[in-house]
C-alpha cells in the first residue's frame, strides 16, 4: 500500500506556481506526475493611519494615509459603508461628509487593492452640532 504524502510550500510570492511530484524508493524514482498549477494573490493592502477628523458645521473632512499599492478606500459611517471615493481613480487621502444631523458619528476608512479589502482603520469619533466651536475631534473609541 501506497503511503501518502503532503507537502506546504510557505513563504511563496504572488503569482501562478506549478508543481509536480514523483514517487521514489529503493528501486528507484517513478515519473513525474502531471503539472499542477497553483495562484497565490497578492495580500490586501495594510490598514490606513492616522484617520482624523475635522468637524466645521454639519461637515465632517476625514484624512488619512494610505498604505503602499492602494488602489482605493471604502468610507464607513457608523459601521455602514458610505462611499468609496477615488474609485477606480486618482486615489484619494481625504473625504468630505456633508449635510450631517446633530449627532454623534464613528467613522472609519479601509484601503483596497487588486487583491481585497484591507483592515479597517482605528475609528475616529466626532459630535455634530450643539456646540459653538469648530475643531479636531479624536476620541478613539
Amino acid at each position: 500500500m501506497a503511503a501518502a504524502g503532503s507537502y506546504t510550500d510557505s513563504g511563496v510570492a504572488p503569482g501562478t506556481h506549478s508543481y509536480q511530484v514523483a514517487a521514489s524508493d529503493s528501486a528507484g524514482t517513478s515519473p513525474e506526475s502531471a503539472a499542477v498549477s497553483v495562484t497565490v494573490a497578492a495580500a490586501a493592502p495594510g490598514p490606513v493611519t492616522g484617520l482624523r477628523a475635522v468637524v466645521r458645521g454639519s461637515t465632517v473632512t476625514l484624512s488619512w494615509t494610505n498604505p503602499a499599492n492602494t488602489q482605493g478606500d471604502d468610507i464607513y459611517e457608523n459601521g455602514n459603508e458610505i462611499a468609496w471615493p477615488g474609485w477606480p481613480n486618482p486615489v484619494v487621502t481625504s473625504y468630505q461628509v456633508t449635510g450631517l444631523a446633530n449627532g454623534k458619528y464613528t467613522f472609519a476608512v479601509a484601503a483596497y487593492d487588486g487583491s481585497g479589502l484591507g483592515p479597517d482603520s482605528t475609528t475616529v469619533t466626532v459630535f455634530v452640532g450643539g456646540l459653538s466651536w469648530m475643531g479636531i475631534i479624536n476620541l478613539n473609541a
